[in-house]
């Protein structure tokens, strides 16, 4: 297996404790400018989603959008997938 997805597998389940506690806001306050477009688009692309944790602040800018997350390692998804 490729070392890079070994490395992310392994840490797919520890990932979000390694956050910061203000992760998610920090993460709305950089989508915040591109509020507007995010609205408008059909669908929006989350290339290398981890755990997902930006799907939520994207559902809030984009509620009618689908989203699609993809990431290298199959746990990682697995928790994106569990949040939404």
């Amino acid at each position: 297996m490729d070392p890079h997805r070994v490395f992310f597998e392994d840490l797919s389940q520890r990932w979000d404790g390694m956050q910061s506690s203000d992760h998610l806001e920090r993460l709305r306050v950089l989508l915040e400018p591109y509020a507007g477009q995010l609205g408008r688009s059909d669908a929006i692309l989350d290339l290398g989603t981890g755990t997902g944790a930006m799907l939520p602040v994207l559902r809030l800018y984009a509620p009618a959008s689908r989203l699609v997350a993809v990431d290298l390692a199959n746990g990682m998804l697995q928790r994106a997938r569990a949040r939404g």
